[in-house]
């Protein structure tokens, strides 16, 4: 099989094992330096791992980033870890989409 350049289909892996090996990353902006170091490190480890990532940039816009979830819930990840687009108000919005895992990003801390 390797010798013909025979792939195997993630997709039809997926489907037999009920195994998703996809995790979803949705960022701010792609060209962020502080962002895109992170994406390095975090590409690696998953890599390593035997996980795919796959990258979004929800550009700080909350109706982009609900579009961004839906593929991902479509898309059966793994789990996902966000940046939102914006303040976040309620961490419950993100469990509608039954990732396995969700990791969210704060970008500001709270303040007491």
């Amino acid at each position: 099989a390797n010798e013909m350049g025979y792939i195997p289909n993630a997709n039809a892996s997926t489907l037999r094992s009920n195994s998703h090996r996809t995790i979803g990353i949705v960022v701010t902006y792609l060209d962020n330096f502080f962002y895109n170091r992170i994406l390095m490190g975090i590409t690696d480890s998953l890599s390593r791992k035997g996980y795919t990532p796959i990258i979004f940039s929800n550009q700080e816009d909350p109706r982009r980033e609900a579009e961004i979830l839906k593929t991902l819930a479509g898309n059966r990840v793994a789990g996902a870890l966000i940046v939102p687009a914006s303040d976040l108000v309620n961490e419950n919005q993100y469990n509608q989409y039954n990732y396995t895992c969700v990791t969210i990003v704060r970008r500001k801390l709270n303040e007491e």
